[in-house]
């Protein structure tokens, strides 16, 4: 498996995945462009079909291959997925990315209240968030990335110089 996995996330500030608003977000599908010069992006088939234009050239996997998919690649990935895929692979996350979507009405989105898993103890922030609104985007935005931390029995490791860690300056 890859040494160095990331998870990137769209959600409301009520934790409603809404992943369908990329294409009304330009900024975020530059950052996923950016990303996608440090890891292979990877997003959930059903996803992919409605985005495919809007990133080509990201990796289509099936639902029920997602995990596998991921198990079987050694190179750096940075996963789009559903709820499902979420909780199954952020024990294996290194790094996730998230976007919180301001003033999106939860009643025009497909309503999944995510589970924010990486705001218990064993995540830190990784930089302070970054709050923008951008002329092109619908709405304003937030990004913030969360990092796995190291235990001092080492039962939870940072991924290292992983390429998916943003840099200060980074967008």
């Amino acid at each position: 498996m890859s040494d160095c996995v990331g998870l990137f996330v769209m959600m409301t500030q009520d934790n409603i995945l809404v992943h369908d608003l990329l294409v009304q977000l330009p900024s975020v599908v530059q950052r996923l462009r950016d990303l996608s010069a440090k890891a292979v992006l990877v997003m959930e088939e059903p996803l992919h079909k409605q985005l495919a234009h809007t990133l080509p050239g990201i990796v289509s996997v099936p639902s029920n291959d997602l995990l596998q998919f991921v198990a079987t690649r050694e190179e750096q990935l940075l996963v789009i997925a559903g709820l499902a895929a979420y909780s199954d692979l952020l024990s294996e996350a290194r790094h996730v990315h998230v976007v919180t979507v301001h003033g999106v009405n939860p009643a025009d989105t497909e309503a999944l209240v995510f589970d924010q898993g990486w705001r218990d103890v064993r995540w830190r922030e990784g930089r302070p968030p970054q709050k923008k609104c951008h002329p092109a985007d619908a709405w304003e935005t937030t990004y913030q990335l969360f990092k796995r931390m190291r235990f001092s029995d080492g039962s939870t490791a940072v991924c290292g110089k992983c390429p998916l860690e943003m840099q200060n300056g980074d967008p």
